[in-house]
Formats: C-alpha cells, structure tokens, sequence
C-alpha cells in the first residue's frame, strides 16, 4: 500500500515528501523500504524517509520554556 499511495501522491501532486513511521525490526516495514528502494530508482525526486521506532524507550514529558 505504501508504493501505491508513494506514486499516487507523486502523480497527483499531493505531497512533497513521504514519511514512514514504523515499529523498530518489524518484517513488513523491511519489506516496505526495499521496494520503496525500487521506486525511488525509478523516480528519484521523491523524498522518502522510512523512520523506524524503538517502542522501549522512556516517555520524557515536555516541558513550556519560562
């Protein structure tokens, strides 16, 4: 799904960069980023950056600037 809506938006002129947030070492994400490495051969104007996410890591709250 990720390779039809990558080349969908290029086509339609619907986003200027395309950003994958996944699970960190998860199967179908490796899968995802080699194809995506097909399509970005083919069209190499498109801006992709897969980011892949430890879910183990601690929360630290954000806090406003006095």
């Amino acid at each position: 799904m990720l390779v039809g809506k990558t080349l969908w938006a290029y086509h339609k002129k619907k986003a200027h960069m395309i950003c994958e947030l996944s699970p960190y070492s998860c199967m179908p994400n490796t899968m995802s980023i080699g194809a995506m490495a097909g399509v970005i051969g083919k069209y190499p104007e498109i801006l992709y950056a897969p980011l892949e996410i430890k879910g183990d890591a601690e929360v630290t709250p954000c806090r406003a600037a006095r």
